[in-house]
């Protein structure tokens, strides 16, 4: 994933998680992983996350995980992103 994606990627993820009037702290305790990960990924630190925080992110947002897998342009062959997501990881 390029530096681009990444900060993409984190943007949409804090945008989920300020719809859902959530903080970085909670999102983390919600996915079980560290605060500051979270931090990070909203910045676009990761060039590539690791699937399963992602995973974990996905489903503490109430998201399909092919969305996010969309955009960091992870494979999942048994489930396609939504349109949206395709369209933001493009």
């Amino acid at each position: 994933m390029k530096e681009e994606q990444a900060r993409r990627l984190g943007k949409y993820i804090k945008k989920l998680r300020v719809e859902r009037k959530m903080s970085g702290r909670e999102l983390a305790r919600v996915a079980g992983v560290d605060a500051a990960y979270i931090g990070r990924l909203e910045k676009g630190f990761y060039k590539a996350p690791r699937p399963d925080s992602l995973r974990a992110i996905a489903l503490a947002l109430g998201i399909p995980l092919a969305d996010l897998f969309a955009m960091a342009e992870y494979v999942m062959p048994y489930d396609l992103p939504n349109f949206a997501s395709y369209l933001r990881a493009k």
